[in-house]
């Protein structure tokens, strides 16, 4: 047995208390910023296989927004909510387009994956959803999220059915011309 300070442990004992010090010391460090290397490298990783984060209106231009929804298309909003989004809006008097681009696919689609008549569209990126407010685009790592109107209103009935249709067509015609920018 060996005595360490004024505790009495077994050689073993003191073995793991030295390994988990070290341990302890090479996460922490001094001054409280390093990783250890399994963090290192994941980070390291997570970089490369992530491309610089594109911005939704760099996508999503004035030509382009213009060809969607009108010549008279303005764009509202030109925004980066977070380091792994970005966010776009274009509105005109025919309508609206609102683009969300992530370079993390999960942060597009979290929460979003039981949403009611939500239905997985094909044909699209690697992969397509597609409900009554949003379609959700991945494309490698990277994932889109759109969102279309027609004109402003209070729509009911047939006319309401109309216009979710009109959105969602706007929607895919969107995700087309910008996935291949992506």
């Amino acid at each position: 047995m060996k005595i360490v300070g004024n505790v009495s442990l077994p050689v073993g004992g003191v073995v793991l208390a030295i390994a988990m010090a070290a341990c302890g010391s090479s996460s922490n460090g001094s001054s409280g910023t390093a990783t250890s290397a399994p963090e290192t490298a994941a980070s390291s990783a997570a970089n490369v296989a992530s491309p610089a984060l594109l911005h939704a209106c760099d996508l999503l231009t004035p030509a382009i927004a213009r060809k969607l929804i009108g010549a008279a298309a303005q764009q509202t909003m030109r925004a980066q909510p977070n380091p792994h989004m970005t966010h776009c809006h274009y509105r005109s008097g025919t309508g609206s387009v609102d683009v969300m681009v992530g370079d993390r696919w999960d942060f597009i689609n979290v929460g979003q994956e039981h949403v009611p008549g939500e239905k997985p569209l094909t044909g699209l990126g690697d992969e397509a959803y597609i409900n009554s407010v949003t379609l959700r685009v991945r494309k490698g790592t990277h994932g889109m999220e759109i969102t279309a109107t027609g004109p402003g209103g209070t729509y009911t009935g047939a006319a309401a059915d109309a216009e979710t249709a009109h959105g969602q067509a706007l929607e895919i015609k969107t995700a087309k011309t910008l996935l291949p920018r992506l």
